[in-house]
């Protein structure tokens, strides 16, 4: 009760006005049970009343007026008084705790309970009618639990929250007691856990931890089972230390942490996880893909889209079902780029959402219908954007895009809906895009062009489908529709695709029945199978203007002598597009009745007028396709010689259709003069390249030569146009090309060619023709090609291992060592001995550049050699026996000899360690590390000038044997302390560091040594040297400084492990 009434004054004259103490009791009560009155009017006087205590004398004045007049009519005090409020003073609620109970079995303890009980209706309690212990540890335990329990206040005094921290820590004491019990305060803590405090939080976990003791991950369990970012953390950071010393509990622990109740504990056990597995490891990511909460796995979705796991699809699966739509849209999108159509209805849901919403779910939609080859998941993504077309009574749908979501899936089931479209005349808007849409979903995947007799490339269509969808769009009320649905059906090779032609041209729109027997000739001159001459000959008969150069062109193709009045009636009386559709069909028809029309135009001594003479260029092609057709020997003279002379002659445009008209006539004498167009280097440029591509399109392998040529001249637009040429003449032989192309001095030819060829080069064709490669980085390139794919010709490969090009032999060396045939074993034995001779004779003539060809061919034979393990002991030795051998060679031979030598070997190799060449140095000591000795260390102790970084493979071998004597010299110690201290020799740095009688020098750095190697013993050793006084002062300060760096090394460990 004391709790409820004023703090007492420290001194008893300021209580004067109190009432007596026997009082106190009664009117408190009387408080107490007015703030638990059924009245709110009591109630609100009740807390009224104890909004006083600061003012005693005020506050009992009150508590009495609220304890004698129980009555709801009473009014609380309101009005402020003139009492000074108390100061305040901390600590004073714990300091009633802490006060000893007074002994109640003294004597005046006892008088006074006599007086106060003599002659009253009362009588004096008995002992067992006072409270029993359990009973006291049963009322602290709810006081206790009560202040812990209590919604606290925001913002309260320190002292408050230090008395519920107090009430936890007599609650964990209170556990030990067996009328309390562990498991009743366990659930007090458990809630004290979520407290708003941090400091009772945080007392609640260590309170946890004193009562779990067997149990000591438990409370770091509950605690990431609270959302408290504090608590959380810290439980994450100490299990995560504990699993990174292999407690597998822990380890659970620790990935649970993805479910956390607290979203900050979740992102930072997301941070940390990656700790407790392997650098570039997914279980992270999948752990947190596989949590509860949204949030964790929003944030590792997109990381985890390009992994490839098969989990990962599981967990966004699973992801599908979250009620977050960004996260389904997200795991959706996921699940698509794997092709799952697990994501169809999450993706076609998410079409009706907002723009940006939509834009994504369309993107990977397509994304899904080509993530694997499944027609059937194909359609179903073509299914949705039909559905999301169609279902857009709002128009809210950005229909463009969708049409061209449509085209990008590429399935046929968007046909219906398209033709739809195009028969409703409220799309007509999106009549134009939607023919577009449908025209490519009717082409063919699989072949999607044919080239036909022409030489033209044509698309190739579903037939079936377009035959099925493309008739009704024959009467559209569009033009350019119906013109271009025409354009299609040209292109089909059914029959029936012919007879709706044939039934067009008899349509009301003119151009349309033109474009139709247009359409119908196509068909003739490109030669599609079943295609029919009925038609045209029909067309002629029927006389209408606008078919008869149509008809006659489809008729001049089959050389039908019946398209010669239409072609000249064209000729005479047609525009200008029509004149020169007449003369091409003239040449192809073959009719010497022609030539009186066409020769005429050619003469320039002729009386033309201007539109007759603008027609010469297409006459010069059309007689060069009329010229084989000939028979009269005299006019094919004649006509050979004019298209003859204005091929040289002839200017601009006449003189390229000249070229072209002789590439029509094919024949010997027209193919070399373009030969020697193309490669006449006072010829015009341009003639050439016009020259280079009529070769090309002739077509002939003889003339590759001259194209060849054309690959190393200065002009890049005839260099060019030569490549092209020779593409032309071999289509289906790339590698053919590609080794022509090899040898031209401009990298935009050769370094294309070089990475074809080493990728996808035949490789029997590239071995053969290795040796004739003359670049040497493109020889390099090939080589590695062919060594990386593992596919050459081991006869080729033989015969290059004896050629006479050292070039050649060297990257034959190269290739058979990589092989591992031992077959080719007597070749490269030949090119080495071919090798060493061969330098020898060209250092002998001073022939630099042979030398240093021949150098490369040795090294790479000794190489080789070395590789097939081959017996070359002899051939080693001999490369070292004159320091005048080149570099490279000698450091072969050491590497040779490092494999197949002896230990009589040691003395050229201890010589070759101090060669000037650093690279034989090192090479000299891995080989001495491998055959190892006596001799080398004795040899180590007698040089002056030592190598360190050159030396270091021997100093790893013999140093464990030296016995610390090779730290006499600084130079022998600048090589040594480093080998030492990677291979953490400490006895021998000890034995140096202790040695009062060696060099001064020699201990400074050893006692230096110690302190960066580290450990106990060399802790021990620099704490000896520190503490005997009697060393050198100098010592003393390169111990000290050593024991502070060892030392500040252990506590860098500690800090970082924990």
């Amino acid at each position: 009760l004391e709790l409820i009434g004023p703090r007492q004054p420290e001194k008893a004259s300021d209580m004067r006005n109190w009432p007596d103490p026997a009082q106190r009791p009664r009117l408190l009560n009387a408080v107490v049970n007015a703030l638990a009155s059924d009245s709110p009017a009591r109630r609100y006087a009740a807390a009224q009343v104890l909004g006083l205590r600061p003012q005693p004398e005020t506050f009992w004045r009150e508590a009495k007026r609220l304890a004698e007049i129980a009555t709801d009519q009473a009014p609380p005090q309101t009005a402020p008084e003139a009492e000074t409020p108390l100061e305040r003073k901390t600590g004073w609620i714990r300091g009633l705790f802490q006060r000893k109970p007074q002994p109640n079995n003294s004597a005046t303890q006892r008088l006074l309970t006599v007086l106060r009980f003599a002659g009253g209706g009362r009588r004096p309690p008995k002992a067992q009618d006072q409270a029993s212990a359990s009973e006291l540890w049963r009322l602290a335990f709810g006081t206790y639990a009560g202040l812990i329990r209590q919604a606290p206040v925001a913002k309260g005094p320190d002292d408050y929250q230090r008395v519920r921290r107090d009430s936890i820590a007599r609650l964990a004491a209170l556990a030990q007691q067996p009328t309390i019990g562990r498991e009743a305060v366990l659930p007090v803590l458990r809630q004290a856990l979520g407290d708003p405090h941090h400091l009772v939080r945080q007392a609640a976990l260590n309170a946890l931890a004193e009562l779990h003791s067997r149990e000591p991950l438990e409370p770091l369990a509950l605690a990431l089972n609270v959302d408290s970012a504090d608590l959380g953390r810290n439980a994450f950071d100490r299990l995560l230390a504990l699993a990174a010393a292999g407690d597998a509990r822990a380890a659970e622990l620790v990935r649970g942490a993805v479910d956390a109740a607290n979203a900050e504990t979740r992102r930072h056990a997301l941070e940390q996880l990656p700790r407790l597995y392997p650098t570039g490891s997914l279980e992270p990511w999948l752990l947190a893909l596989n949590s509860r909460h949204d949030d964790l796995r929003l944030t590792v979705v997109d990381r985890l889209l390009d992994a490839n796991d098969p989990r990962i699809a599981a967990a966004l699966s699973r992801a599908l079902e979250s009620e977050h739509e960004e996260l389904r849209l997200r795991a959706a999108v996921g699940l698509a780029q794997r092709g799952e159509p697990l994501a169809l209805d999450v993706l076609a849901a998410a079409l009706h959402g907002e723009a940006r919403t939509a834009s994504r779910a369309l993107e990977a939609l397509v994304i899904l219908a080509h993530a694997r080859p499944n027609e059937q998941v194909a359609a179903q993504a073509a299914e949705a954007v039909t559905a999301r077309l169609e279902d857009d009574p709002d128009l809210t749908a950005d229909r463009p895009v969708l049409l061209r979501a449509l085209a990008r899936i590429g399935h046929i089931a968007a046909a219906p809906l398209l033709g739809r479209w195009l028969l409703d005349k409220d799309k007509a808007t999106y009549h134009s895009q939607a023919l577009d849409v449908l025209l490519q979903l009717l082409r063919d995947r699989i072949q999607p062009e044919q080239k036909r007799a022409d030489g033209r490339q044509y698309p190739r269509y579903r037939e079936e489908l377009a035959l099925e969808t493309l008739p009704s769009l024959l009467d559209h009320d569009n033009a350019a529709i119906r013109t271009r649905v025409v354009e299609v059906l040209g292109n089909l090779e059914a029959k029936q695709a012919e007879t709706l032609l044939v039934r067009l041209l008899d349509d009301r729109d003119e151009a349309i029945r033109a474009l139709a027997c247009a359409q119908l000739a196509q068909r003739i001159v490109a030669g599609i199978p079943g295609a029919s001459l009925e038609p045209l000959t029909r067309a002629l008969i029927g006389g209408r203007r606008e078919l008869l150069l149509a008809a006659a062109e489809g008729l001049a193709k089959q050389q039908r002598p019946e398209a010669f009045q239409p072609l000249l009636l064209a000729f005479t009386a047609g525009t200008d597009v029509e004149r020169k559709r007449a003369i091409a069909a003239l040449g192809e028809l073959g009719d010497r009745r022609a030539l009186e029309y066409l020769e005429p135009l050619l003469d320039q001594r002729a009386d033309l007028p201007a539109d007759d003479r603008a027609l010469a260029p297409d006459a010069a092609e059309a007689l060069g396709a009329l010229l084989p057709r000939l028979t009269d020997a005299d006019e094919r003279q004649r006509v050979r010689d004019n298209l003859e002379r204005l091929a040289r002659e002839g200017v601009g445009e006449l003189r390229w259709r000249t070229l072209s008209g002789l590439r029509r006539v094919g024949d010997e004498r027209s193919r070399s003069l373009l030969e020697r167009l193309a490669s006449d280097p006072y010829e015009n440029g341009t003639a050439r390249q016009r020259a280079a591509i009529e070769l090309g399109q002739l077509g002939h392998s003889i003339s590759e030569s001259v194209l060849e040529s054309l690959l190393h001249q200065r002009d890049a637009g005839l260099r060019k146009a030569g490549l092209e040429a020779l593409r032309r003449i071999y289509p289906n032989n790339a590698t053919q090309v590609n080794l022509l192309a090899l040898n031209s001095e401009y990298a935009e030819i050769s370094q294309p060619a070089a990475r074809f060829l080493a990728r996808q080069g035949d490789p029997a064709t590239l071995t053969q023709r290795l040796g004739v490669v003359k670049d040497q980085q493109v020889r390099q390139r090939l080589r590695r090609g062919l060594i990386r794919r593992q596919a050459f010709s081991r006869d080729a490969l033989g015969e290059l291992l004896r050629s006479d090009a050292a070039a050649t032999r060297a990257e034959a060396a190269w290739i058979a060592g990589n092989s591992g045939d031992r077959d080719l074993a007597p070749g490269v034995q030949t090119a080495l001995e071919r090798a060493a001779n061969g330098w020898r004779q060209a250092d002998e003539r001073h022939s630099w550049e042979q030398a240093g060809a021949e150098a490369h061919a040795w090294r790479a034979s000794l190489w080789a050699a070395r590789q097939l393990q081959l017996a070359i002991a002899p051939a080693a030795r001999a490369a070292l026996a004159d320091p005048r051998h080149p570099v490279a060679v000698r450091r072969e031979a050491i590497r040779c000899l490092a494999e197949c030598g002896n230990a009589k070997d040691s003395n050229v190799l201890l010589q070759a360690l101090e060669d000037v060449d650093s690279g034989v140095r090192a090479a000299a000591s891995a080989a001495l590390a491998r055959l190892g000795g006596e001799p080398v260390l004795q040899h180590l102790e007698r040089t002056k000038s030592v190598d360190g970084a050159a030396l270091r493979p021997v100093l790893r071998a013999v140093l464990p044997k030296a016995d610390g004597r090779l730290l006499a010299s600084a130079e022998q110690r600048q090589a040594a302390l480093p080998v030492y201290l990677e291979q953490g020799e400490v006895a021998a740095l000890v034995r140096r560091a202790t040695a009062t009688d060696g060099e001064a020098a020699a201990r400074s750095s050893a006692i230096a040594a110690l302190g960066r190697l580290g450990g106990e013993a060399a802790q021990t050793v620099l704490q000896g040297i520190l503490a005997n006084k009697g060393e050198d002062g100098a010592i003393r300060a390169i111990a000290f400084k050593s024991l502070r760096r060892l030392e500040r090394r252990v506590a860098n460990r500690i800090a970082s492990v924990g």
